[in-house]
């Protein structure tokens, strides 16, 4: 035991030495690793850290060493950023204790972004219940069943607790900027609180007693791990949005039916052993990323099915190379090489794969060969988004400005996540990147980011790729790699503005739009809709090209000439039927709608409802005469009409007379219009809009608007205006949320006004020549009004009126400085009268000396002496006064 103990104390001394290092240079951290029993002391009553484990550790963060004691005081606090200790964790290799008991004490270290303490005894979590900058905690393996002290503690994005004896979650409710969160190994049974966790990557809740998951419905971040073996789960409905996931543990729980797995495509580990009720693979099928050692299928009815559900995978692999329903004649090589695949497979496999995939896909391309337009396959609409990605090692990037043109000889920088520039990256005559990764560039994350960010603002921060083990490119942008992204840098000059015409293509939107579906062939009106729904998406979208702009608005001129027309025969109405039409309130047919007819005689009511062509088509009953029969909607929860009935009477025999009370002229007059409004329809259409136009606007607010959001502000309120004025089938909910939107958008507005209005003033102030002491009452209003705006306000002032207003501040005070030289110069003057008058009376006298003395040595000349230095230097001075009045007095004229 004692020979382990010094080869492991050799080189933990080693290790923490090497961190020694890095602590003092860097973050300010407590850690210690090797502990020397000699060394842990128990601190006196007056230490606030009385834990003798915590206290060593924090004294050498405090003192740089641990062997000689000193008090630990509040202020020692300072400036620490994380504490962190483990030692517990190989509490065997010691023959004392080694585990932190109490945390008393850190609630002064209030500069903490993480407190890590795993493998302790540690209970109480009061003394950091204020740390309130804290970010990443890790409590692992510890005493603790109250989590209440955490409440507050609203900044924490990685939360490790397991191995701990949790029961309530509710005391986390407020952390939702969670990230990572670790709970394995408690007592959880109820997991509500995690719903508000819409931040969330990372989960392992293994290993406790939960039943129910319908609170991770909505985590839809998840994009790494979700460990839940060990619990109690029946049902995993709710993981059908969870489609990131990385890695799943369900292991050792009560599933049965695991149909919603064939969402999560993402999958590359996958856990299942030990659950006896799962029979069938046919979900599995679809998940081509799955790792074939990190499917675990042990303990399940499936356990010795794993190699054919690969047979059935490996197909897949090469029928998600291609799409059916957008096939390519560059398509034909996959296409053929998934035929002899599939072929290839035992009859008992094939029932995996809908064969469909594969024969629809060679009709299409037949179709193509034949210049014929192909077929859209709508049972086959879940695949069409499915691309597996590819093992790629390169990336080309294509550089363009605005209108869609190559941009050569820009240069970009290829640096790591903290900045380091490693290479520099040109495109090429073509606008062309492309960046091969070289073989050491092993589990590495770079960018690639513009370098002349002084000529060009780009529509991308960066372009962000991830490699493997292997060098290879295995994420881009945050998504598996499939070797069909549009990798694109779009650059403008700075302070141009981008100008897109999507003239053409809002016009083609209309004239698609204004299509009857009713009157075209079901699968040319197919073909035109799913163009029309893509037209739209590059219509909103505020980045795009004006090349991604025409590129579309042909593709949709195009669909709309291909719609075929349905040859219809036009029916003439019996007089004894009616034929009424409903329509909506863009004038296209409405089918399933239904109606009641009663009459004047009989109360009965008879149900009628309209077909596909939105129709209704009722005859009177051949033994009636003089009634009057009232058409109205029968489900007018739903709906409203437009008019709210329709009445038509039939005279002596039972045919039709008058419709709404008017004499029929002819046959024609039996044909009636009812325009329908589906209120349901209409609030999703009308919430639509309202959430298109929040959409763009969503992340601007008062605090954080820029300069050019000017424009999309002010766009997006008259838009909600004109959505309020001109739209009668608002509901009283959408009216609200459009008027509290626009409040909290005309907020943002009153920025810019504001910012206007002070650069106005600013821009008013006099020209800095002619500046006069005047000037400073209104000149120090506009520095006021300046100085009480925001920060995020005064970033949008222009740079010329701040260089304004500060050199008229600093212009003002030299006035002002000058002025009162001017005065202090006045009252030198008064002084240095008096002086003369004095200097002249003493002149007087000495003119009376000399002269007696003259009378004596009048061949003698008299030398500057020290006797007469005073007068001569006083004349001196007399001299330059008199020069600098006459100076100021000129300067005091010119600018008057």
């Amino acid at each position: 035991m004692q020979k382990k103990m010094k080869k492991r104390t050799r080189f933990l001394a080693l290790l923490v030495s090497f961190f020694m290092l890095f602590s003092i240079a860097g973050t300010q951290q407590a850690m210690a690793y090797v502990i020397n029993k000699d060394e842990l002391v128990t601190p006196n009553e007056n230490d606030i850290v009385p834990d003798n484990l915590l206290n060593w550790v924090l004294r050498y963060y405090m003192t740089r060493q641990t062997k000689n004691y000193k008090q630990i005081k509040p202020e020692d606090f300072k400036g620490l950023e994380e504490i962190y200790y483990s030692e517990g964790d190989h509490y065997d290799l010691y023959e004392f204790n080694v585990f932190v008991k109490s945390m008393e004490g850190l609630q002064y270290a209030t500069d903490a972004y993480r407190v890590l303490l795993p493998y302790n005894k540690i209970s109480d979590l009061s003394p950091i219940s204020k740390l309130t900058k804290v970010n990443k905690i890790n409590f692992k393996d510890n005493l603790i069943t109250d989590l209440s002290d955490l409440s507050k503690l609203t900044n924490i994005q990685s939360l490790e607790l397991g191995l701990n004896k949790i029961e309530n979650l509710e005391p986390l409710k407020d952390m939702t900027k969670l990230e990572e969160l670790d709970l394995p190994y408690n007592k959880i049974s109820n997991i509500d609180v995690l719903k508000k966790f819409t931040n969330l990557k990372k989960l392992d809740l293994q290993n406790n007693k939960i039943k129910d998951i319908t609170a991770l419905e909505g985590l839809t971040k998840l994009d790494d791990r979700l460990i839940l073996g060990n619990n109690q789960i029946e049902d995993i409905t709710p993981l059908a949005n969870l489609t990131k996931v990385k890695e799943l543990d369900l292991s050792s729980n009560n599933l049965s039916d695991i149909s919603v797995l064939k969402n999560l495509r993402d999958l590359k580990i996958l856990r299942l052993s030990n659950n006896p009720k799962i029979n069938d693979f046919a979900a599995l099928t679809n998940l081509t990323q799955l790792d074939k050692s990190e499917l675990w299928l042990t303990g399940t009815g499936i356990g010795d099915k794993k190699d054919d559900l690969f047979k059935v995978i490996d197909v897949n692999k090469i029928i998600n190379r291609f799409n059916a329903n957008n096939i390519t004649l560059e398509d034909k090589d996959n296409v053929e090489a998934a035929r002899n695949e599939y072929n290839a497979l035992p009859q008992e496999l094939k029932a995996y794969i809908p064969e469909l995939r594969i024969t629809g896909a060679e009709n299409n391309i037949s179709n193509l060969k034949k210049g014929q337009p192909t077929k859209y396959y709508e049972e086959l609409k879940e695949f069409d988004n499915i691309a597996d990605p590819i093992e790629i090692k390169s990336l080309k990037i294509k550089v363009v400005d605005e209108k869609g043109q190559p941009l050569k000889d820009v240069k970009f920088n290829l640096q790591n996540t903290y900045g380091d520039v490693l290479k520099t990256l040109v495109s090429d005559d073509n606008g062309i990147i492309n960046h091969k990764v070289a073989s050491y560039d092993q589990y590495m994350t770079e960018d690639i980011v513009v370098a002349d960010s002084d000529k060009y603002i780009s529509n991308v921060d960066k372009i962000r790729f991830k490699t493997d083990g292997k060098a290879k490119i295995v994420e881009v942008n945050g998504m598996a790699p499939t070797g069909k992204e549009d990798l694109k840098f779009i650059l403008k000059a700075r302070n141009e503005e981008i100008k897109v015409d999507k003239t053409n293509l809002e016009n083609s939107i209309k004239e698609a739009e204004g299509k009857d579906k009713t009157a075209y062939t079901e699968e040319s009106y197919k073909a035109m809709e799913d163009v029309l729904a893509k037209a739209k998406k590059v219509f909103a979208d505020l980045k795009v090209t004006q090349e991604d702009v025409d590129n579309i608005t042909k593709v949709l001129s195009d669909a709309i000439k291909a719609l075929v027309e349905k040859v219809v025969v036009p029916e003439t109405p019996a007089a004894d039927t009616i034929v009424i039409t409903a329509v909506d309130h863009n004038g296209k047919p409405l089918s399933n709608v239904d109606f009641n007819i009663k009459n004047s005689f009989n109360p009965t009511v008879s149900k009628v409802t309209s077909d596909g062509n939105g129709v209704i088509k009722y005859t009177t009953p051949s033994y009636m005469m003089y009634t009057m029969f009232t058409v109205t909607l029968a489900d007018e929860e739903r709906y409203s009409s437009n008019p709210k009935n329709i009445t038509f009477s039939i005279g002596e025999d039972n045919n039709i007379v008058k419709v709404n009370n008017e004499k029929i002229g002819g046959i024609e007059d039996l044909k009636v219009n009812m325009t329908v409004l589906d209120k349901v329809a209409i609030e999703k259409e009308n919430q639509a809009k309202i959430d298109a136009i929040k959409e763009n606007v969503k992340d601007t607010t008062a605090d954080n608007v820029k300069k050019n959001d000017e424009v999309v502000i002010n766009k997006a309120v008259t838009d909600l205006e004109d959505l309020l004025a001109n739209i009668e089938t608002l509901t009283e909910t959408q009216k609200a949320d459009i008027n509290t939107e626009i409040a909290r958008l005309k907020e943002v507005v009153n920025v810019f006004e504001t910012v206007k209005g002070v650069e106005e003033k600013i821009n008013n102030l006099p020209e800095i020549d002619d500046i006069s002491e005047n000037d400073k009452e209104a000149i120090k209003a506009v520095e006021n009004e300046f100085n009480a705006i925001s920060e995020n306000a005064k970033s949008l002032v222009s740079a010329e009126a701040k260089e304004k207003l500060n050199n008229t501040l600093k212009e003002l005070e030299r006035v002002i400085n000058d002025n009162n030289n001017d005065d202090e110069i006045t009252t030198n003057e008064n002084n240095n009268s008096n002086v003369n008058k004095e200097t002249a009376n003493d002149n007087t006298v000495n003119k009376e000396n000399n002269n007696a003395t003259n009378k004596n040595s009048q061949n003698v000349t008299t030398p500057i002496t020290g006797d007469n230095m005073p007068i001569l230097a006083l004349g001196v001075l007399m001299i330059i006064s008199a020069i600098a009045i006459v100076s100021l007095k000129r300067r005091n004229q010119k600018r008057a």
